[in-house]
């Protein structure tokens, strides 16, 4: 990269490709932040960026079937 730069972030809601980290970590060049849709979500997660939270529930079968009739 050009320019001067002390660093980079590239942002995706996808995936990087190995060639790609490969040169964001590449020796001697500037600095590249990589940062896939799992990473940024874990960050709006770590900072409740537009999140709520929410609790779900899990029907359990297997304690309602003592109660189905045959």
């Amino acid at each position: 990269m050009m320019g001067g730069a002390e660093k980079g972030i590239f942002i995706t809601t996808g995936y990087f490709s190995a060639d790609s980290e490969r040169e964001a970590s590449r020796e001697g060049a500037t600095q590249i932040e990589l940062v896939d849709c799992d990473k940024l979500i874990e960050m709006f997660e770590n900072s409740e960026l537009g999140l709520k939270q929410i609790t779900t529930y899990d029907v359990d079968r297997q304690f309602f079937e003592k109660y189905i009739k045959s």
